[in-house]
């Protein structure tokens, strides 16, 4: 048997479950007038328990719950359903500015065989859709700096290629000249002549080696690095390398020491590729061996197996 002690107390604890509850609710009876709201509920809207039980729900804070969305949900929609989730309103409330309103419903059964009540909660997602808008924001600027990138990237390459190859042209003719020159083939130098060709053709070389770096590393970014196989002497390659780091050496005052087998074996390698490793190599050591200091390069041939 249910006593009016039995109701009051039923009635105490979902009071107490509701106020309990961060969302804001809202009870309503079957004509849309407030029979009880949440603590969260008066604080969220700014609104005062007195100016709102017994009210109509859409005259509650001066007519700002007077929504067309929210009709079609009480009127039309929740009468057809027991339940409704997730009905989104977007609307501009008088007390607390704009906002974006989940509303989730339930018809809900009174005690004692009333008619039905209908339990509304109101979650206000404003800031979360607001990090939501951010964050998609954000992401099509990051596509948008993506796709700049990769773009600028391709421009750079395209431009460091062309370069490359504009300058590598009149190079290789000044270093085949310089060549001609060296071997005599069109008469005999002093050796003040030889010497100085010999440094153009030296200087001519460092730099085409440079131009290849820089047209390497856009092979590379390009995804277009291919190696070019040859046979190549082992003594020439250290003696050339060693030469283009002369002038550094000289001007830091350091030692080499060059202990290079005359009877080194040839290698299979791609003759740039392997300079660049080289020279870089023996620059990093002059780079970074103080004035005064001594570097060497060491090869012997390999002791048979």
């Amino acid at each position: 048997m249910v006593t009016k002690k039995t109701v009051t107390e039923s009635q105490e604890f979902a009071e107490s479950v509701i106020n309990t509850v961060r969302e804001p609710l809202i009870a309503l009876d079957q004509d849309l007038r407030v029979v009880s709201a949440s603590r969260s509920f008066y604080e969220l809207f700014k609104v005062k328990p007195e100016e709102t039980v017994g009210q109509l729900i859409y005259d509650l804070g001066n007519k700002q719950w007077n929504i067309t969305k929210t009709a079609e949900l009480l009127e039309t929609i929740l009468p057809q359903k027991t339940t409704f989730d997730n009905y989104e309103v977007e609307h501009n409330f008088a007390a607390i500015g704009k906002r974006i309103m989940l509303l989730n419903a339930r018809q809900i059964k009174r005690a004692l065989g009333k008619e039905r009540l209908i339990l509304l909660a109101i979650e206000d997602i404003t800031e979360h859709r607001a990090i939501e808008n951010g964050l998609k924001k954000a992401h099509e600027e990051l596509k948008d700096l993506t796709a700049e990138l990769k773009r600028t990237a391709r421009v750079k390459s395209e431009f460091l290629a062309n370069m490359s190859h504009e300058l590598r042209t009149p190079l290789n003719s000044i270093n085949g000249f310089s060549e001609v020159l060296y071997d005599e083939v069109y008469g005999p130098l002093n050796e003040k002549q030889k010497q100085y060709v010999n440094n153009v053709l030296i200087s001519g070389k460092h730099l085409l080696l440079l131009i290849n770096q820089i047209l390497d590393m856009a092979k590379v970014e390009a995804g277009k690095m291919k190696l070019t196989l040859s046979t190549l002497p082992m003594k020439s390659l250290l003696n050339d390398i060693s030469l283009l780091v002369a002038d550094m050496v000289s001007k830091k005052k350091i030692k080499m020491s060059l202990e290079i087998a005359e009877d080194l074996p040839n290698i299979e390698a791609d003759e740039l590729k392997i300079k660049e490793t080289l020279y870089n190599l023996l620059s990093n050591a002059v780079k970074f061996t103080p004035e005064g200091g001594k570097i060497g390069i060491r090869r012997r041939k390999p002791m048979p197996q």
